[in-house]
């Protein structure tokens, strides 16, 4: 909407050089983000993923590099030969054919969700109970448990927000204090994803119950719900 309005200006005080600067900034953000795709599928590492997470989506995501690419390309080579409209429908084509594209790869790439396990806990933590999320932070489940959740062993964006206070509150801890919590007389329910537990359920000194495991979601990354 905002380039919409902007473009109807642009039209209506005839500046085609604001419109030309415009183009550009798509043209050079397609490009950009064409290189940084093939590079992370190239090189997962860069950013933390898994390459049994990253082998399915390399083949959407070249394709959607294509699309940049060819999307830039095309934008750039029509400013020296279309009308305003024309330029503003070529952006907008390609735009479109990128969103379309990235549906394909969408269900690969989405984090499961955890309502399920959420509604669980919901249903069974009593007020003094502990509910831990390990190394990782599930947005939604906060919103479906309707409660306040502890982290361990993970920052993330979290790191961003967490304060002195947030610090002093206990909320955020490393694996020994998790350890130490688990083996108490306390409650604690914790929610991780699989390849997160793979060791903890390796070690003959970690006890657990299993409670329940979503429905809705994808091999490793399948989140479970497990208390001691």
């Amino acid at each position: 909407m905002l380039i919409g309005a902007w473009l109807t200006k642009v039209k209506r005080i005839g500046d085609p050089t604001a419109l030309r600067v415009g183009l550009r900034v798509f043209s050079f953000a397609c490009g950009l983000l064409a290189v940084a795709l093939i590079v992370v599928m190239a090189r997962p590492a860069l950013i933390k993923m898994p390459p049994v997470q990253a082998m399915p989506l390399r083949v959407p995501a070249f394709i959607l590099a294509a699309v940049l690419l060819l999307g830039g390309i095309f934008v750039r080579g029509s400013q020296k030969s279309g009308a305003c409209a024309r330029r503003s429908t070529g952006s907008l084509s390609w735009s479109v054919l990128f969103y379309g594209t990235l549906q394909f790869v969408s269900p690969a790439d989405i984090k499961p969700g955890t309502k399920d396990l959420a509604e669980l806990v919901r249903a069974r933590a009593q007020p003094g109970d502990r509910v831990m999320h390990y190394h990782e932070f599930f947005h939604d489940f906060t919103f479906y448990a309707q409660r306040v959740v502890d982290v361990v062993e993970y920052k993330g964006e979290l790191e961003l927000i967490e304060d002195a206070a947030a610090r002093a509150s206990g909320r955020f801890m490393n694996e020994a204090k998790f350890r130490t919590l688990w083996a108490g007389s306390g409650r604690v329910f914790a929610v991780a994803r699989k390849r997160d537990v793979k060791e903890l359920f390796a070690d003959p000194g970690f006890r657990y119950h299993l409670l329940g495991e979503s429905p809705r979601s994808l091999s490793l990354q399948q989140p479970t719900l497990i208390c001691p």
